[in-house]
């Protein structure tokens, strides 16, 4: 989801690489920012409760 919408950093599974993300982001708060946003819309319009359950309803009626 990260990677797909573009709404932040991702890092390989070790302390040093997390933390170059983190010092990304703390050295670009044009970015910090334009992720925050991004991410903020994603949950007023994709990724909600309303959505959700719309998806999982259509699937219940293919389903029967």
């Amino acid at each position: 989801m990260i990677k797909d919408e573009k709404i932040g950093i991702l890092t390989e599974d070790n302390s040093q690489e997390f933390a170059q993300g983190i010092l990304e982001l703390l050295n670009n708060q044009n970015l910090a920012r334009k992720y925050g946003k991004k991410g903020l819309e994603l949950i007023k319009t994709k990724y909600n409760w309303d959505e959700s359950a719309r998806k999982l309803l259509q699937i219940y009626r293919e389903i029967l």
